[in-house]
């Protein structure tokens, strides 16, 4: 075999992956999108607090039951097939989002875009495995995590520039657009054929029965170790579901009077800080061989720095931004506890394992962004403004972001308490 036609399936596999990772990035844009409309939709919809919550919170009640799912559906069913419908789903979402004008429709599209983002990530690795050498798996991997990240801080840092440019109903039909250009090159380039382009790439996964995959789910549940590394798992990535995904904007806006292009740049740090921080920490606690190390020292260090950025007014912006990349650096110690899971369990289930643990990392979010709005709503002095929406204040925004720190301080104590035990 000639070099020369290595180097093509080289490039064609790369370019088949990439795609794969822009919809992984894409999801992540449109799961972040209602924290930088959130004045729109609220004008839109007459939405108060708790409403504005459970609308964003519908894309977790797709994608979070959904993870145990996905990895079997993908073997099962042409990968083809799988990503065009995931990638119509989030533009068919979008599109109902920007020309209702009924909530319930509206929470029907953020439904359909949860839906359809469920399959990104495992379709990603999916991609992965079939087009590129099995030895390049874990580096991309780790890419691939990292560009879902830069999807988010990209999506909190424009969608107000296009939204303020175009419009918030053509901003989404923008987006629309997008996915629909996205899912025309998945169904002509998913139609090739992957051993045409990479003979020695090796599908790690297994065809196994339903029957079979519920039988490992089993087992998996049973072990209370791996609800250890869940509940790590979620409470670790709160603050990033609920926090950097939909308040985190109207919040700094109300705690340092940013205007909203300014309160996304500072929100978008986060996920700039998962994206670097990634990509790392699988290095270093292999480098100290400690997983569970590396979490404690990541969720207490996550901990100190959001009690100096969401309950101090006095820290300059560019220190706020700084603080949070810091901060998302240090929450990308979440990214272990699946390495945790499969550590834990027999290799025979650690599929499974790493899916549950997923499906409890995604529990913060369907929970709380809802929570969060009805805490908000809970303390709501009773104002509104001339056009009788709802008015809140700083102190009920404070109320309710406590949750935040307690979790990451929970964390803390549960990965102490775990390395104890394991001793």
């Amino acid at each position: 075999m000639s070099s020369t036609s290595i180097s093509k399936m080289s490039k064609m596999g790369i370019f088949i992956v990439a795609l794969g990772a822009i919809f992984y990035g894409f999801e992540y844009f449109l799961r972040v999108s209602p924290a930088v409309m959130k004045d729109e939709l609220f004008s839109s919809f007459s939405m108060n607090a708790t409403m504005f919550g459970a609308f964003s919170a519908y894309y977790f009640y797709a994608y979070t039951p959904l993870q145990i799912f996905v990895g079997i559906v993908i073997d099962r069913v042409n990968l083809r097939y799988v990503l065009c419908f995931a990638v119509l789903c989030c533009a068919g979402g979008t599109m109902l989002i920007g020309y209702t004008d009924t909530f319930m429709y509206a929470c029907l599209g953020r439904f359909l875009q949860g839906f359809g983002s469920a399959f990104a990530y495992v379709g990603a690795l999916k991609l992965t495995v079939n087009w590129l050498p099995a030895e390049r798996f874990a580096t991309v991997a780790s890419l691939a995590t990292s560009i879902g990240f830069w999807g988010a801080a990209f999506g909190e840092i424009s969608i107000g520039y296009v939204v303020e440019y175009i419009g918030w109903r053509d901003a989404l039909t923008s987006f629309c657009l997008f996915g629909i250009v996205l899912t025309a090159f998945f169904w002509y380039f998913l139609k090739l054929n992957p051993k045409k382009y990479n003979k020695n790439s090796i599908d790690i996964h297994h065809h196994i029965s339903w029957k079979e995959m519920f039988k490992q789910l089993f087992e998996a549940i049973k072990n209370a170790r791996i609800w250890v590394a869940g509940i790590l798992s979620c409470l670790i990535f709160l603050p990033t579901s609920v926090f950097a995904s939909l308040w985190g904007v109207p919040y700094l806006q109300m705690l340092h009077g940013y205007d909203l292009h300014t309160a996304s740049l500072a929100s978008s740090s986060i996920f700039i800080g998962w994206a670097l921080g990634a990509m790392i920490v699988g290095y270093v606690s292999d480098s100290i061989g400690s997983r569970v190390k590396v979490i404690t020292m990541g969720s207490l260090v996550a901990t100190i720095l959001s009690l100096v950025l969401l309950y101090n007014a006095n820290v300059p912006f560019m220190a706020v931004c700084f603080l949070f990349v810091l901060f998302g650096m240090a929450s990308s110690c979440q990214v272990l506890t699946f390495a945790m899971a499969r550590d834990i369990c027999s290799p025979q289930i650690a599929g499974t394992a790493i899916a549950f643990v997923n499906t409890l990392a995604m529990l913060g979010g369907m929970i709380f962004q809802r929570g969060l709005g009805r805490i908000i709503d809970f303390c709501w002095s009773g104002h509104l403004d001339a056009q009788g929406a709802r008015v809140y204040t700083l102190s009920d925004y404070q109320h309710a972001i406590v949750i935040i720190p307690v979790c990451l301080f929970l964390a803390t104590l549960i990965s102490i308490t775990f390395r104890k035990k394991k001793r």
